[in-house]
C-alpha cells in the first residue's frame, strides 16, 4: 500500500510540497515575469488610448461635417480627420516601439537589461494636482478660484 497510487492509473502520487516552498517559487516566477507583464500592460494602455481617441474623433465627425457650408470646407474637414488619424497612429506606433525596446526586449534577456531596470517607472501612478500659485494674499487666491459672482435671491 506504500507509496500511494493514483486511482485508475497506478502511478505514484507526487510528494506533497510545503506551502512555503510553493509560494517562494510563485514569488520568483512573478519577479521574473513582472517586466514582461508591465510592458504588455503599457502596450495595452497605448492601444486603448488610441482606440478612445479615434472613437472620439469618429463621433465628432458628423458635427464637423454638418457645420460645412461648401464642398471645399467639407473636403478640408475630411482631410483634417484623416491627417489626425495618421498622426495618432504614428505616435502610438512610436510609443509601442519604445515600450518594446525599453521594456520587453531587456526583460526577455536582450541588450541593455540593466539600463532598462534602472529607468523603470510606475505607469499608472498619478501625480498631485497642480495648485494655483498665489503671492500670499488669501483674498486674491479666493477670488481667482471663484469666476462667477454669487447669486442673489430676488
Amino acid at each position: 500500500m506504500f507509496p500511494p497510487r493514483l486511482p485508475f492509473f497506478g502511478a505514484p502520487l507526487p510528494p506533497v510540497m510545503p506551502l512555503e516552498s510553493v509560494m517562494r517559487g510563485f514569488e520568483q516566477w512573478l519577479r521574473i515575469t513582472e517586466p514582461v507583464a508591465r510592458s504588455v500592460m503599457c502596450a495595452n494602455l497605448e492601444i486603448g488610448g488610441l482606440t478612445a481617441k479615434r472613437m472620439r474623433a469618429w463621433l465628432e465627425l458628423p458635427r464637423e461635417i454638418a457645420e460645412c457650408t461648401s464642398p471645399p470646407k467639407l473636403m478640408a474637414a475630411q482631410v483634417r480627420f484623416w491627417q489626425a488619424a495618421i498622426e495618432d497612429r504614428v505616435h502610438t506606433a512610436k510609443r509601442l516601439q519604445e515600450i518594446m525596446v525599453n521594456g520587453l526586449v531587456p526583460a526577455l534577456g536582450g541588450p541593455n537589461g540593466e539600463a532598462a531596470a534602472a529607468s523603470a517607472r510606475d505607469v499608472m501612478s498619478l501625480g498631485e494636482p497642480a495648485r494655483p500659485q498665489s503671492d500670499g494674499k488669501p483674498e486674491e487666491a479666493a477670488g481667482a478660484r471663484r469666476r462667477n459672482p454669487p447669486l442673489r435671491a430676488a
